[in-house]
């Protein structure tokens, strides 16, 4: 649906009930779709991450709070975009499993984890972190000295 529009960087969709096209034609998308530099995907009643984010390069923020994805946040989104993302926010799903020990967004200033039931230690993220939401999840363990020595955290 985007392929001819490879100018468009920003992409705003919250509050829809929408369906993407994940697994039916994987190879068609990976070519088509454009890089995003934002995607406002809030309460879009989506039930998985879209597949087409596989190959985000360029991404700066990621919203995708309130939606009604289940189980573990696939491995290759902690894939994407790494130098370029500043914000991910995955709140209030319904998201459980480990989370990567670090965070490997470089120059994330912003995570929001919130309400979900992600377990096991809390993930140490990058020195460039402003903001850190993990409230209301089922982390256990000992708090990072790395996590209690970032001066940056607002």
């Amino acid at each position: 649906m985007f392929q001819k529009l490879q100018n468009l960087k920003e992409l705003g969709l919250a509050s829809n009930n929408l369906e993407f096209v994940t697994e039916r034609f994987p190879n068609i998308m990976d070519a088509t779709v454009p890089q995003f530099r934002i995607l406002y995907l809030n309460s879009c009643n989506l039930k998985e991450f879209p597949y087409f984010l596989r190959n985000q390069t360029k991404l700066e923020r990621l919203e995708m709070r309130g939606n009604n994805i289940h189980g573990e946040v696939p491995n290759w989104l902690w894939n994407i975009s790494k130098e370029t993302l500043k914000l991910v926010d995955i709140t209030d799903n319904f998201l459980s499993g480990e989370l990567p020990i670090v965070i490997p967004w470089v120059n994330m200033r912003c995570l929001r984890l919130s309400n979900n039931s992600f377990r096991g230690p809390l993930p140490i993220p990058p020195p460039s972190l402003l903001e850190y939401g993990a409230t209301n999840n089922k982390f256990t363990g000992e708090i990072s000295p790395l996590l209690c020595n970032m001066n940056s955290l607002l």
